[in-house]
Formats: C-alpha cells, structure tokens, sequence
C-alpha cells in the first residue's frame, strides 16, 4: 500500500461532501426559521426565543456536552465493544431531543399568549416518552444486530486459525 492512499477503514474526513451538504441544507433550514421568526415578530416575540436560545446553547455547552463526553468514557470501558456506538447514539440522541423539547416541556408558549388554547395544545411530556421510547428500542435493535453479527463473524474461522480476512489467529483458530 501506497502512503498517499489512506487505509481502506479509515473514517472519512470531517470536511467532505457530505460535510459541506449537511452545512448547506442546516443553513437552509435556520435562515427560512429566522426569516419567520423577523417577519411575525408581533407575533413570535423574538427576544423570548433570543433568550431561550442562548439558555439552550449555554445547558448544551456546560452540560450536555460534557455528560456525553463522561459517559464515552465510562462506556469505553464497561459495555461490549458491539453495544458501544448503540448506546452513545441512543445517549446522545436522548440528550438533545430532551434539550430541544424543553420549551414545549415548561410551556413557553402559553406564557406569551395567555388565553390562546391554540398554543401548545399537545401531551408533549407524553410524546416526548414516545420519542425516547422509539430510540431506545432502535438502540436494543442495534446493539443485538451488531452482537450477533460480532458472534458470526468470529465463528467463521477456518480449521487452519485464520479469520475471513486471511490473518492467522494467535490461538490456531481454536476456543479456549
């Protein structure tokens, strides 16, 4: 192998396509969510979302982000290597959905319309559990797909103690 190419499970770089896309599409999306937000101000109160804004991204920096940081570590080191990546989507998952359900979750709304039934008219605690319901169900399913496809792949080893790959196996193939 060449020392340009790069190895063949490397992970791709942060700056790719796909990167620079996703930039593009978010940018999209919260400047047509600002513009709203400028054109209904009598309406959308943009100094209360301004606020509530900055408290999110402040609990997310001091708070979220380093909890997610925590808790890799911890799980670096107690979970199987196959419920690993499940359980840190689920985790991380879990943490932002609940950070950006907070102002439904204390009502926001309904503080700055008074007397409006129209505002927040939702069982958002209720469907917040549903959510997190749905995620951690797809955390179990990963985590036991990526177990027992972990168990496959390591009893397709061959009389001669190599893996799929062709690599010889320390141990002749054979189960202690």
């Amino acid at each position: 192998m060449s020392e340009l190419q790069a190895a063949p499970d490397a992970p791709e770089p942060l700056a790719g396509w796909r990167w620079w896309t996703g930039l593009a599409i978010g940018s999209a999306v919260g400047l047509f969510g600002l513009a709203g937000l400028a054109v209904d101000a009598a309406k959308t109160m943009p100094l209360v979302w301004l606020k509530w804004l900055i408290a999110l991204l402040l609990v997310h920096d001091f708070v979220l982000a380093p909890l997610v940081q925590l808790t890799g570590r911890r799980l670096r080191h107690r979970a199987p290597e196959s419920w690993r990546w499940p359980l840190q989507l689920g985790l991380i998952t879990s943490g932002v959905l609940v950070l950006a359900s907070v102002p439904v979750l204390v009502g926001v709304g309904r503080r700055t319309q008074p007397g409006n039934a129209s505002v927040l008219p939702g069982n958002y605690p209720f469907a917040l559990a549903g959510v997190l319901t749905v995620v951690w169900l797809g955390v179990l399913a990963l985590g036991i797909w990526g177990s027992t496809r972990r168990r496959r792949r390591s009893a397709r080893t061959d009389s001669q103690g190599t893996n799929r790959s062709g690599k010889r196996l320390a141990n002749g193939g054979c189960r202690p």
